[in-house]
């Protein structure tokens, strides 16, 4: 399958998302004005740049692929998971320092936000009892709202766990960081995409091998996405690509300057030389990291030999994946789920990232 064809069925899901979306955005505008305002922010962000949107499209790819008809009768629920994922941009922003400074008022308004954000997406998902059964709902309740919790515990992780140790200026052996940050990208991504498969299946009725297959794609597909995004971290702050709702030029690095322990940086510092060592962990705890500051970060992740170690990762998970969905037969919505996974392989930021390498040869 070509790309256009991809492309064009993802703009039609989220074109026709989207305009249910600014539809139940309308209510609110109507009932209070002020915190329309706050909380359409983010929503009408993502909505302006233009993109296509990935997360009502597994909705529809899961709910198709398992036989459902009409898919336009499950819209509110594709609408459900894709304001479900702007309410964990508008808290995790904040956990991140992203997009200028936050003072007291600006945290406090972005907690309501996504809340409120929350509380609209849980509603429109409400919407799925009059497609289903009532014990088929229940199934997909619970698995909005483990999607929205599990979020949260891999902040935990990312807090607490997944840190560069300054002091003692020293990483964790490499399987413990691994299988720590394996978890962590599930948590953050993985088990977003996993259960978002699951429900379209579940409202299409599909059988317990076939949920099992989209339950596992989602989970190796999502979770290497988040790899995938940490990687992107390091494409200098003038390459970005494309605009994006939640991340400014800015932010750019930021993971390192944060002291976050992904696996572009644990690569790095295990990889580097003395002299780039140092360098690297200079970031930490900066404000900002200057354009030639990143393209020098840029180029010790290429050069160390982290890039490369990467891109193996995500080979891994894209073969993985693309295993588990021998157990369709072949049809237009498999040549569509094949064609999503692999944006792993030919992402932009590969692309980028070769022609850098490229320039340094």
């Amino acid at each position: 399958m070509n790309s256009s064809t991809y492309f064009n069925f993802m703009r039609q899901t989220t074109y026709a998302t989207e305009k249910l979306i600014a539809h139940e955005m309308e209510k609110l505008k109507k009932e209070d004005y002020s915190l329309f305002e706050l909380v359409s922010e983010n929503i009408y962000g993502r909505i302006d740049t233009k993109k296509p949107k990935m997360r009502p499209l597994i909705v529809r790819l899961g709910y198709e692929i398992c036989g459902g008809k009409n898919w336009r009768k499950i819209l509110p629920v594709c609408a459900a998971i894709e304001i479900l994922n702007v309410s964990t941009y508008t808290i995790n922003r904040i956990f991140d320092e992203k997009g200028g400074k936050w003072n007291k008022n600006r945290i406090n308004n972005n907690i309501i936000a996504g809340i409120v954000q929350k509380e609209i997406a849980s509603n429109l998902l409400n919407k799925a009892s009059n497609i289903v059964d009532y014990k088929d709902f229940i199934k997909i309740k619970n698995l909005f709202n483990e999607t929205n919790k599990i979020i949260y515990f891999g902040q935990f992780k990312d807090f607490n766990i997944l840190k560069i140790n300054i002091i003692e200026n020293k990483i964790m052996p490499f399987n413990k960081f691994i299988d720590n940050y394996k978890q962590r990208c599930y948590l953050f991504s993985g088990k977003f995409y996993e259960n978002s498969l699951l429900i379209g299946g579940i409202l299409a009725k599909g059988n317990k091998k076939r949920l099992i297959a989209l339950q596992n794609f989602g989970k190796l597909f999502g979770t290497s996405l988040q790899m995938i995004n940490d990687i992107g971290d390091f494409v200098p702050s003038d390459k970005k690509p494309y605009k994006e709702a939640f991340k400014y030029y800015q932010d750019q690095y930021s993971d390192l300057r944060l002291g976050k322990l992904t696996i572009p940086i644990y690569l790095m510092l295990q990889n580097a030389n003395s002299t780039e060592k140092k360098f690297i962990l200079r970031q930490v705890g900066k404000k900002q990291t200057t354009l030639k500051d990143g393209y020098k970060l840029t180029n010790i992740f290429i050069s160390s030999g982290a890039l490369q170690k990467c891109k193996k990762l995500i080979e891994k998970y894209y073969n993985q994946g693309e295993k588990e969905l021998k157990v369709f037969k072949e049809s237009v919505k498999k040549d569509l789920l094949v064609t999503m996974a692999s944006i792993l392989k030919s992402s932009i930021y590969w692309e980028i990232l070769k022609k850098i390498a490229s320039k340094n040869n």
